[in-house]
């Protein structure tokens, strides 16, 4: 997969695949992503884009996630 991508240093990410992953049940939700996969990053990373597309509202103080307006402990 040739596809250029960098971490917030702006250091590049040598990218070793891609897997279409579809998550049974987040929530009672259905999803998928196309999940990039690197031996240069040890955590998963969720891009902007597919938060945006999925309407998370991360609430970190709270230990929360809101998608698309349910919340999930």
């Amino acid at each position: 997969m040739n596809v250029d991508v960098k971490a917030a240093n702006d250091s590049p990410i040598r990218i070793e695949g891609c897997v279409d992953l579809h998550f049974l049940s987040v929530g009672g939700q259905e999803l998928s992503a196309i999940i990039l996969v690197s031996s240069d990053v040890q955590n998963l990373c969720w891009a902007y884009d597919w938060l945006s597309e999925q309407n998370v509202n991360w609430k970190f103080g709270e230990g929360k996630l809101e998608l698309h307006g349910q919340v999930i402990p």
